[in-house]
């Protein structure tokens, strides 16, 4: 979710003002996408609030009128609240090869991706995510440093509009690090996914604890992510052109690390 800034004033290109106080964060819709984006956040929240995977990291939350209100944490900032979160991810990631383990192609919904790629190259990408197994736990959808706060000293997660029941933190956890990593070096994720990130030391512990090797992960991830994405506007048609181009070179990557790896076998 990209933010344009105004002082304790932003507005998300996903349609919603947020507004800042010395206690709460307000959100409103400003939009028709606003509308979608806020309401499927306050219904993802209610439902991750229930779920024992996150409950005990949600900050509290609340309804008015069309908008949400939430208490404000705090940042996260100093080295030691950046360690807890590497703690508190891995911690997560260890728990979650207690649930089951099933194919990638059961829980990424890649319908949303389907009017930008070919009956073959949908089958291919398929089949593919049929081989690959994975935890099959509930994920956050968002997870960055900007959605991880402090509370009371706890580590606290906001922004549930991303949630699934049905899907795997093993990509939640992806997502924080790629995004970090890119971030860091001012790149986009779609540009350092298959080079320079996976050779780093986050890449590879994540490879090691989710027992998948980074290029398989890194795959799965993407197409997830891509799906993602587009989700949340609600309509593949409202993206712009040069979204549509982003989602397509993610796509294109794809298929050709699938179609190496197959040529490796």
């Amino acid at each position: 979710m990209k933010l344009s800034k105004i002082k304790n004033i932003q507005i998300t290109n996903t349609g919603a003002l947020i507004l800042f106080t010395s206690k709460y964060v307000f959100k409103f819709p400003i939009n028709k996408m606003g509308y979608y984006t806020i309401s499927q956040e306050k219904y993802s929240y209610m439902k991750a609030k229930q779920d024992v995977f996150f409950m005990n990291n949600i900050l509290p939350s609340g309804s008015f009128i069309t908008g949400i209100k939430t208490l404000r944490g705090n940042p996260i900032k100093k080295t030691e609240e950046l360690v807890r979160i590497d703690d508190y991810i891995l911690e997560k990631l260890r728990y979650s090869k207690k649930y089951p383990f099933v194919s990638a192609e059961k829980i990424i919904d890649y319908s949303y991706i389907h009017i930008l790629i070919n009956y073959n190259v949908e089958k291919l990408i398929q089949n593919y995510l049929k081989k690959i197994y994975i935890p099959n736990t509930p994920a956050h959808g968002d997870l960055h440093i900007g959605n991880l706060l402090m509370n009371n000293g706890e580590i606290a997660i906001i922004d549930w509009g991303g949630y699934k029941k049905n899907s795997s933190f093993c990509f939640d956890a992806f997502h924080y690090y790629v995004r970090y990593y890119s971030k860091s070096r001012n790149k986009s994720w779609v540009d350092v996914i298959f080079s320079e990130f996976s050779i780093s030391k986050e890449a590879v512990i994540l490879s090691k604890i989710a027992g998948q090797d980074i290029e398989t992960l890194s795959i799965a991830y993407a197409i997830n992510r891509a799906s993602l994405e587009i989700e949340q506007f609600g309509d593949i048609k409202k993206l712009k052109h040069n979204q549509k181009k982003k989602y397509v070179k993610i796509i294109e990557l794809c298929q050709k690390k699938i179609i190496e790896s197959s040529n490796d076998v």
